[in-house]
């Protein structure tokens, strides 16, 4: 999660601003996915924090995805 948690403090935001913005999120939830603890975020987490961030989901995601791809191989 990387991508995320450089969008998030490239734009100065806090982890609960961010989830103040996506309404619910955890932010020991969404901080733990940010440094790769928690793999897996519920879809419906991902299209909030894309909103939030006002990007797509491929772009906010982009190196879970290169690594999901890879996996895959």
């Amino acid at each position: 999660m990387l991508k995320l948690r450089e969008e998030r403090k490239r734009r100065g935001w806090s982890l609960a601003k961010v989830c103040a913005l996506t309404g619910g999120i955890d932010p020991g939830a969404l901080s733990r996915y940010e440094r790769g603890v928690w793999r897996d975020m519920p879809p419906a987490w991902r299209r909030k924090l894309a909103e939030a961030f006002q990007m797509s989901e491929e772009e906010l995601f982009a190196e879970e995805n290169a690594d999901e791809r890879a996996e895959a191989r």
